[in-house]
């Protein structure tokens, strides 16, 4: 190690928050910029562990220890190749894993463990300004395809990485053309993450403390009576509603409740269409939904009534 005894000598320091005041004018860092220095010592506090526990305390096997002492020697360019060898990712993780890393580390027995995520950020950040981030293309290709089953970032881990190769049979059981129904759809895999949690519950105060479901019910009749003259039209079969969500169930005619063939996706026009005007649908088959954000005002709520209307007439002329 560049410093065995840096543990001894250095104290953990990790960067300050900038003002929230300041962090609510903008979308840059939360935290003020690292000093170098500071930094360095931070990395050279890493010991030289027998068993670093923080290797299996990372939920993609870091390789932590190693470009810490690289990044002690000043090394930059070799720590972003030993921590791209595991993560192709280390902007995200370095900044929202909750560190899972630092509780493993071995120094964290009885003193403060080792600041490894700000490590972490520093080299990618460092690595994106100097150039170093750089595409690694195969040396060939095989012709086969590539299936990636997920969402968020395991799944573009898999695009950017360790990609699972499979033949057209299997590719074609996930993903195929639209009207062969083969499409494999999923929800949000991405779950259970503590700052997702932590972000949940800050949600739940906010619906406590502005009173949201009480305003809800009032913006719910509000898009009732708005939506109330579309269930008039020839080609709306009903309008359902729950709370703050209203579907539209599109048909042929609206007398005989017969539906438009499938493969026509009279919903995504409506969706195109509504897109255009700068007003977000969700078209599921022929029912296209209303759900608005919260924040929605009066005038947009006559607004989403108005492009819906126009749509309507638009896809299923």
């Amino acid at each position: 190690m560049g410093e065995p005894t840096g543990f001894l000598k250095w104290d953990r320091e990790t960067p300050q928050m900038r003002p929230v005041p300041v962090r609510l004018r903008d979308w840059n860092e939360v935290y003020e910029d690292f000093d170098p220095e500071a930094l360095t010592h931070q990395a050279g506090r890493c010991m030289d562990c027998g068993i670093p526990f923080c290797n299996n305390g990372c939920p993609l096997g870091n390789l932590i220890p190693d470009w810490n002492d690289l990044v002690y020697r000043d090394h930059w360019q070799d720590a972003i190749e030993r921590l791209h060898a595991t993560n192709n990712f280390p902007e995200f993780t370095g900044r929202l894993c909750p560190a899972p890393c630092e509780t493993s580390c071995v120094l964290g027995i009885n003193a403060d463990p080792v600041t490894i995520k700000q490590v972490e950020v520093s080299i990618i950040d460092r690595a994106w300004n100097h150039g170093w981030v750089v595409p690694d293309a195969p040396d060939r290709l095989t012709g086969m395809r590539v299936a990636v089953v997920g969402s968020g970032p395991a799944a573009a881990q898999d695009a950017t990485g360790s990609v699972v190769v499979t033949t057209e049979e299997v590719y074609g059981a996930f993903y195929d053309d639209y009207t062969r129904l083969s499409a494999f759809l999923h929800s949000h895999s991405y779950t259970g993450n503590p700052l997702a949690c932590a972000a949940a519950l800050a949600t739940l105060d906010i619906f406590e403390s502005d009173r949201v479901v009480e305003r809800n019910r009032a913006l719910a009749d509000r898009m009732a009576a708005a939506a109330a003259p579309l269930a008039g039209h020839p080609n709306v079969a009903e309008l359902r509603q729950t709370g703050m969500i209203l579907a539209i169930e599109l048909v042929r005619d609206r007398r005989t409740r017969e539906p438009f063939d499938w493969r026509e996706r009279r919903g995504l026009r409506l969706y195109e269409h509504a897109l255009s005007r700068g007003v977000l649908l969700r078209p599921l088959g022929p029912v296209v939904y209303w759900m608005p954000p919260y924040v929605i005002g009066e005038d947009e709520v006559a607004l989403l009534a108005e492009v819906t209307a126009e749509g309507i007439d638009l896809a299923c002329a």
